[in-house]
């Protein structure tokens, strides 16, 4: 239950699709729906692709991270 919620805050609705976990059953129907929906929707897949690479580019570069640990550290030094 806690990695659900974890990837609910790093997966936002516009760069994938989120399948609940809870219920196997319903997961596997669930993974199916969304495969099936990419497959029908090459824009989606598009769209989804190019925010999931804003999102990592803004958020979780090296680069980035690593000028935001050296200020970190600057500042407790």
């Amino acid at each position: 239950m806690k990695q659900l919620q974890v990837a609910k805050n790093i997966i936002d609705p516009t760069c994938g699709i989120l399948i609940d976990i809870i219920n196997p059953k319903q997961m596997v129907s669930d993974f199916a729906d969304a495969i099936i929906k990419l497959y029908e929707n090459p824009q989606l897949r598009i769209e989804m692709g190019n925010n999931a690479r804003k999102k990592v580019e803004e958020n979780f570069l090296w680069e980035k991270r690593g000028k935001e640990m050296q200020k970190y550290y600057e500042s407790i030094i």
